[in-house]
């Protein structure tokens, strides 16, 4: 019965071409050259029919233009040569499933290392994400692109805010990603791709944390480092058999080590060393001022942060490791709160601060009066161009030539000047 059905089918198929003159004879041979084959052919009623249809399909190519123009529009979606088009869907569909799953795998690495941090901010916060700690169905985790993530927390003494930003490697986009692996491989300006977190806390303008700076940083992210955050291009740098020897100390002052230090990060720091970047406390911003008045603005009633930075592990035990880390980040905020510096010391950090408002002035002051020298100057050329052509034809290629020289020494100066 099936075989019977099968080849009615395949008939009919054929059969809807003998409408048409210009593929009459061509249809009644294939219905014959099916006919015979299932007859005498080999292998299954399905296999048959398969080359039946493939058979059809072939007979496209040996259309003259004129009868494929006959040809309704059924007729020639069923005679046309699909190939080029499967192929670009068939990539379409490929690029499209690389792309959630590169997007699933970077939200399972974040909400890996939400659940390991969950713990330490529900039972240091009164709100983690968008709704109270308690409360069903809570949105930790936004998901600003596929490759970025970001959380926050509030409510906590001392603490106003924490805000903690992931930044995952473009798995949804393999071609960025390869690109970004093979230009950091060539170029120190692009770093290697990496899933890492930078959390920031606010501390509350209410508590009492004196200005200065106090840093943790890993050896190998001290470039970065200063990179990213402005204010430990103020610090000095110091080894110290109090850390492990992958990182350093990065402060203002030694007395803020003595008293912001706490024995047991030697051993944390050891064991997380593979994923901690810096660990941070700060009176400034992390971007550097263009002008003095912003950055006299920033240190009237500055809200000091802690910075934390770090790489993000995949396994559990390691997600635990920097959960610590988490968690002596936000007890650092009441350490800071206890500090008391010697008066001498906080006149020693004033002044580095009044010393680079100094040195955005200067900045300022030379960019400002080299405008208005090429204001005069290009007014000059101006009037200099007007009376030249005034002159007779000799006198204006004396003149012209005179003045490209004047202008190639004054060049010349200023590169000189420059170098």
């Amino acid at each position: 019965m099936l075989s019977e059905l099968l080849l009615l089918a395949s008939v009919a198929v054929a059969a809807e071409f003998k409408e048409f003159d210009a593929t009459k004879e061509k249809v009644d041979a294939v219905i014959g050259e099916t006919k015979a084959a299932f007859s005498e052919g080999t292998g299954t009623m399905t296999e048959k029919v398969l080359a039946f249809i493939n058979k059809i399909f072939v007979h496209q190519t040996e259309y003259t233009p004129e009868a494929w123009a006959a040809l309704s529009i059924k007729e020639r979606l069923l005679h046309y040569d699909w190939s080029k088009e499967a192929f670009i869907v068939a990539f379409i569909v490929f690029y499209v499933g690389l792309f959630y799953l590169g997007s699933s795998l970077n939200k399972k690495k974040i909400n890996g290392w939400v659940d390991a941090n969950k713990a330490v901010l529900a039972s240091q916060f009164y709100q983690v994400g968008a709704n109270p700690v308690g409360v069903k169905d809570r949105k930790i985790l936004v998901a600003d692109t596929p490759s970025n993530f970001t959380t926050y927390a509030t409510g906590r003494i001392n603490i106003d805010s924490l805000t903690a930003k992931a930044k995952l490697k473009t798995r949804q986009n393999l071609l960025t990603l390869m690109f970004e692996y093979v230009f950091s491989f060539f170029m120190d300006a692009v770093p290697v791709p990496t899933d890492e977190v930078t959390i920031t806390l606010k501390i509350n303008k209410n508590a009492s944390v004196p200005d200065g700076i106090w840093a943790i940083v890993h050896k190998d992210a001290m470039r970065k480092a200063r990179e990213d955050q402005y204010f430990l291009s103020l610090t000095k740098t110091s080894d110290s058999d109090k850390l492990p020897v992958s990182c350093v100390f990065m402060s203002e002052n030694s007395e803020l080590t003595e008293k912001l230090y706490n024995p047991a990060l030697k051993e944390l720091l050891t064991e997380t060393a593979p994923y901690f970047r810096y660990l941070a406390i700060t009176d400034l911003p992390s971007e550097r001022p263009n002008k003095a008045s912003e950055y006299e603005k920033s240190l009237v009633g500055a809200t000091k942060t802690v910075v934390l930075k770090l790489n993000i592990p995949s396994g559990a035990t390691d997600l635990a490791k920097t959960a610590q880390l988490l968690e002596t980040a936000i007890n650092l905020v009441d350490t800071a709160t206890k500090l008391n510096l010697r008066p001498e010391v906080a006149k020693k950090i004033r002044a580095t601060r009044e010393t680079e408002i100094k040195k955005i002035q200067k900045v300022a002051d030379e960019e400002r009066a080299e405008e208005e020298a090429e204001k005069r100057a290009a007014a000059k050329k101006e009037a200099d161009t007007k009376a030249i052509s005034s002159l007779s034809p000799e006198a204006q290629r004396k003149a012209e030539q005179k003045l490209r020289e004047k202008e190639a020494r004054k060049a010349q100066k200023k590169q000189t000047r420059k170098g």
